[in-house]
């Protein structure tokens, strides 16, 4: 085989890409381990809710028993009723999640106020891949609101299971925001569990997110691509982000497929895909960084509205949606949890 343009193109997207998978992928199965020591612990000791938590560690917080778990649930529930009428999405997030927390998905612990920042700390390195709370790096230093009830969630795929964090504060409203990661978790887990159902409620929207990236891909980077190729871009893009079942050992073999298959279609376009990319994962601030913080910002832009669209790449690194559709669907969850899908999804998991 000669050396030449196509051979060396073809080596330099398999190194790209080698590169970028042990950055994102492999990196993940570390924290995972770490991970799954601390859940284990939290799972193997329940306790009631007058059972005061030490200080000084989190992973020494033990999980709430079911009776003191329902019981916080229903009492945030009842102090924060008001919003039944404004937010649909609230009644059906604490429908399933006493649901879940009966069935031994659902765990979990309560914690003093002040230590909520540190739990947000500890988590965020562990999850930043696939978590919501990386959402909430800039509010760690708005010290105000942990001092109202706080409640978030993580889920972890691996074990399919989810981690309730809240700080109950006896007779004050709950942080809706913070709420919304337990939505946002729920997406996660949805792709994962119920994944033709996923499917066919979400497929409108990442459709559209995926044909804007391209598009604007094509015009940011000056690409010649015809509507055939955008065509077969998207459907690759499709097939190995969105249609293949995902978890976090699947994530990575479509990952790579993807790239592969992207390569033989347009050289330039995965060229260009892989470099976003990689200047999102290492916060290079390079052309590349800032074409994806417009690419992204446009197509957000398609699936919301401008304002919305602004503030998503303002506050998040925006490097999954290459590789993980349903970050879209997770991220959106924050801005329109009322949007019809994210009620029916939340009535059918079982």
């Amino acid at each position: 085989m000669g050396w030449n343009y196509r051979t060396y193109h073809k080596y330099s997207v398999e190194w790209s890409v080698h590169k970028m998978s042990a950055q994102i992928f492999d990196e993940v199965d570390y924290n995972v381990y770490r991970l799954n020591k601390i859940w284990d612990k939290i799972e193997s000791n329940p306790v009631q809710l007058t059972e005061a938590p030490h200080e000084y560690d989190f992973d020494s917080y033990p999980k709430l028993d079911t009776k003191a778990a329902l019981d916080i649930l229903d009492i945030i529930y009842q102090q924060n009723s008001y919003m039944l009428y404004k937010e649909p999405w609230y009644k059906y997030l604490f429908i399933r999640l006493k649901k879940d927390i009966k069935r031994g998905f659902v765990s979990m612990i309560n914690i003093q106020p002040t230590m909520l920042q540190k739990t947000i700390r500890f988590f965020s390195p562990l999850l930043s891949l696939f978590s919501g709370i990386e959402m909430f790096k800039d509010a760690l230093d708005k010290t105000n609101m942990f001092y109202e009830t706080c409640i978030m969630g993580v889920y972890n795929s691996y074990k399919n299971k989810m981690l309730i964090v809240v700080n109950y504060i006896d007779k004050s409203q709950v942080s809706l925001d913070m709420l919304k990661t337990i939505l946002h978790e729920y997406c996660h887990f949805y792709a994962r569990k119920h994944h033709d159902l996923y499917v066919n409620l979400f497929e409108d929207m990442v459709g559209k997110f995926y044909k804007e990236v391209i598009k604007a891909t094509s015009i940011g980077f000056k690409l010649n691509i015809d509507r055939v190729t955008a065509q077969r871009l998207y459907e690759c893009i499709m097939k190995w982000n969105f249609y293949k079942l995902d978890n976090l050992k699947a994530k990575k073999h479509n990952f790579q497929k993807c790239i592969e298959e992207m390569s033989e279609i347009h050289e330039e376009f995965t060229t260009a895909y892989i470099n976003m990319l990689s200047s999102r994962i290492e916060y290079k601030q390079d052309d590349s960084y800032k074409n994806s913080a417009e690419i992204m910002r446009q197509a957000y832009s398609v699936i919301s509205d401008p304002t919305i669209a602004a503030h998503i790449v303002q506050v998040i690194y925006n490097y999954q949606e290459y590789y993980c559709a349903d970050e879209i669907i997770a991220v959106m969850s924050f801005y329109k949890p009322n949007y019809k899908p994210y009620l029916q999804m939340l009535e059918s998991l079982v």
